[in-house]
């Protein structure tokens, strides 16, 4: 292989797991912020004082309560700081290739390839169809052409992060 292929793969690996943690880093910021504003909105004095209805504002508590459960159960945040973190080992990895410039010998290959591993040891379980979206990100900015590119239905593509999707791919020998 040559070195310009060590770099391109390279560059492919980290592309993905900069784009999957990034866009479940986000995932979970949004979930917690949207949290938030809900407690917020449903506070119960907010809502007791608008309606003037204290069982509405009951009903609003236990609301708010249970949304909060969700999320510490979860623990959005604990996952977003996780996924950052992940992003950065990424994007750290990213550097020491850019270190070796155009070229990437065989030690240098093998030496980024067992960070990337050392990094996917600590990933929690992926999300196949996430994987997949992300790998249609990190082909783009490599420039690759649109037939590298994954078809992935628009609902599945963008429900990726709640649920994990089986795999867009078809199997080998599976009916079109």
């Amino acid at each position: 292989m040559s070195s310009s292929e060590k770099i391109f793969n390279c560059q492919y690996q980290i592309g993905l797991g900069v784009h999957y943690h990034m866009r479940r880093q986000q995932f979970f910021e949004s979930w917690h912020r949207v949290t938030g504003a809900l407690s917020l909105i449903f506070s119960t004095s907010a809502v007791a004082f608008f309606t003037q209805q204290a069982q509405i504002g009951m009903l609003c508590a236990a609301f708010v309560a249970v949304l909060q459960s969700i999320d510490l159960i979860i623990d959005t945040r604990g996952k977003a700081n996780l996924h950052d973190s992940l992003r950065r080992d990424y994007l750290a990895v990213n550097q020491t290739l850019l270190e070796f410039g155009d070229e990437l010998d065989d030690a240098g290959d093998i030496s980024i390839k067992l960070r990337l591993a050392a990094i996917e040891m600590n990933e929690p379980p992926i999300k196949k169809l996430l994987l997949e979206i992300c790998h249609n990100d990190a082909s783009r900015k490599l420039g690759c052409d649109d037939d590298q590119l994954h078809k992935i239905n628009w609902f599945k593509e963008n429900t990726a992060n709640l649920f994990n999707w089986s795999s867009s791919i078809p199997k080998p020998g599976a009916a079109k």
